[in-house]
């Protein structure tokens, strides 16, 4: 498929596999592993080789920065993810995000880039009071209780009962209202 399909085409067939997880997890790797390779595009959630979804414990993920410097001066973070279906290990970076918020460990951010994010106000605790029931000991009666559910036997012979006795009733109108009953009347 080398033309250019619709948006809402595109989205569709990236969708499927995530459709398709639930019913056949290896009908939805088919998928993702058919997408890769059609559109060229690279989803992290399913692995790059067999197709299999990551996310649902079947991968071990790290973080790791890259030494390498890149634009900015800034050393690249990146999600290591291995596959433990197949065993291919895909790097996918991670992007800045909101990251900016949190800061750097070191302390080295710069100051006009701080963002200020509001504390919440902390709500009141509402303490809601429990009422204390006193256990009151019953008397263990001295015959046993009746048993007030029929056993499932009894109960099926009778629903089968029932509808033969409707069976009947049926055949006994159809007989009356029949074609035989309507000659019978002239």
């Amino acid at each position: 498929m080398d033309e250019e399909l619709e948006p809402a085409t595109s989205k569709f067939h990236q969708s499927l596999p995530y459709a398709y997880l639930a019913v056949s997890p290896t009908l939805s790797a088919l998928h993702a592993t058919r997408i890769k390779r059609q559109h060229a595009l690279e989803n992290p959630d399913f692995c790059s080789r067999c197709g299999t979804f990551l996310l649902d414990g079947l991968s071990s993920s790290r973080l790791k920065r890259v030494k390498k410097k890149c634009n900015e001066g800034r050393t690249r973070r990146i999600r290591a993810v291995q596959c433990r279906g197949c065993g291919f290990a895909n790097d996918i970076e991670v992007r800045e995000g909101n990251a900016v918020i949190y800061g750097r460990r070191n302390g080295r951010l710069d100051k006009d880039s701080i963002v200020v994010v509001p504390e919440p106000e902390p709500e009141p605790e509402v303490v809601a009071k429990t009422p204390l029931v006193a256990k009151i000991p019953t008397p263990s009666p001295s015959t046993p209780a009746p048993k007030l559910r029929q056993k499932k036997k009894s109960v099926l012979q009778d629903m089968l009962a029932r509808n033969r006795a409707r069976e009947e009733r049926d055949k006994s109108n159809q007989n009356s209202t029949g074609l035989a009953a309507f000659l019978s009347g002239l």
